[in-house]
């Protein structure tokens, strides 16, 4: 038996429904919501664990010996290739990368218009307000639009990860119209307790609602377009501005699938009032893409 943690590089955060596996073996587990995970039947002699979420993926070696001891692993610290940031004005996800001790880099339209610059990255996250706005493949006047569609629609489909919050839904809901669409923006701001629907954040939290915290009027929320690839994992019954009352049953945040990779929407950030429930799932969703 070998039993052991995967965390994100701080060796601090866990990480939820990594898979891991002893390489060539055939054996394989799932981690819980402490991250932790418990491989039976090991063969004895030194071996090689693979721990993997997402684009995230990490190796540790373990000396297995006699039968009916446990053994613990390393922790599996996992790291991926470059992580790209649109920096944006109402949300800093580059400040809950460092927290997990995540390097990235600051990029713009120059690295998403040039198809061989994306080659580096694995992940590219998009801030709320980043001010790259809707594109539009079709418009004449703007022909870099088509050339930024097309290169993150493919970086997806080969198997990338896109995360995008609050006002990034204009550019998210254009890329991926056929997935998701842009509902409405008039979102108020408010606590909400919410329903967890995904079995891996419901793990993380202990519980089946989290409480999520905006922190200025007009945020987006959107609505699912494709039952089959968007997977749809906390939904609320949010209020909306003028005293316009609740709408029920809203996607306050979804995953969609698009060829090999993932795009990942959230309708809330992690602004200083961010929640406790809030930044624990912002930064597991770091590692499911």
């Amino acid at each position: 038996t070998v039993t052991g943690y995967v965390m994100a590089p701080n060796g601090k955060d866990p990480v939820v429904g990594a898979t891991v596996s002893v390489k060539g073996k055939g054996i394989s587990t799932t981690t819980n919501g402490a991250g932790q995970y418990t491989l039976t039947n090991v063969p004895t002699g030194n071996q090689t664990l693979l721990a993997v979420k997402g684009n995230f993926k990490a190796e540790v070696a373990v000396h297995v010996g006699n039968a009916g001891v446990t053994v613990e692993a390393p922790a599996a610290k996992l790291t991926t290739k470059k992580i790209g940031v649109v920096t944006g004005s109402f949300d800093d996800i580059g400040a809950v990368l460092e927290s997990l001790g995540l390097a990235y880099t600051e990029i713009g339209t120059h690295v998403l218009s040039e198809e061989t610059d994306l080659d580096d990255y694995s992940v590219i996250f998009m801030a709320c307000g980043n001010g790259i706005g809707p594109l539009d493949p079709n418009n004449p006047e703007k022909p870099e639009d088509k050339i930024i569609y097309d290169n993150l629609r493919t970086f997806v489909a080969n198997g990338g990860g896109i995360y995008g919050s609050d006002w990034a839904a204009g550019t998210i809901c254009s890329l991926f119209h056929d997935y998701i669409s842009l509902e409405r923006s008039d979102g108020k701001d408010q606590s909400l307790i919410a329903a967890v629907l995904d079995n891996d954040i419901k793990a993380l939290l202990g519980k089946s609602t989290c409480t999520v915290f905006y922190d200025i009027d007009g945020w987006a929320m959107i609505k699912v377009e494709d039952q089959d690839n968007v997977q749809v994992d906390i939904i609320g019954d949010p209020e909306i501005e003028n005293d316009g009352g609740k709408v029920t049953d809203k996607p306050l945040l979804v995953e969609l699938s698009h060829g090999s990779g993932t795009v990942i929407f959230p309708s809330f950030h992690n602004s200083e009032q961010i929640t406790e429930d809030g930044m624990k799932i912002i930064k597991h969703l770091v590692f499911s893409l």
